[in-house]
């Protein structure tokens, strides 16, 4: 989910080469992980494995009467599931960048 394939993705090594990469050349990486909305893709496996709902209103039509702008998707403020999900991405996140990082939490709704 959220990838056009498999094969397009970040692994956490691709990520730590890159942030070499970056060091190397006194550039820093700031991680974007957009919430609370545009959260549509990726997020839909949350049904598949016994989570629920982890987003709402996902590419919903007319976009204009659920979201400012497309596309629409919520994370699901009443499913505490999804609270645990942000907590592990954080935390893998983390792991991955380390603890001096900057992340980008999006909010720009």
């Amino acid at each position: 989910y959220g990838a056009y394939s498999q094969d397009m993705i970040y692994t956490p090594e691709d990520v730590s080469s890159i942030k070499q990469y970056a060091y190397l050349r006194g550039i820093q990486i700031i991680l974007e992980l957009d919430s609370p909305a545009h959260a549509g893709s990726g997020w839909e496996w949350g049904v598949e494995t016994g989570l629920g709902n982890l987003a709402v209103c996902v590419a919903q039509e007319p976009w204009r009467s659920f979201c400012i702008e497309p596309p629409c998707g919520q994370l699901n403020p009443v499913n505490p599931n999804v609270f645990d999900v942000l907590r592990d991405i954080y935390r893998d996140s983390l792991e991955i960048l380390g603890n001096d990082s900057i992340i980008h939490l999006g909010g720009d709704e």
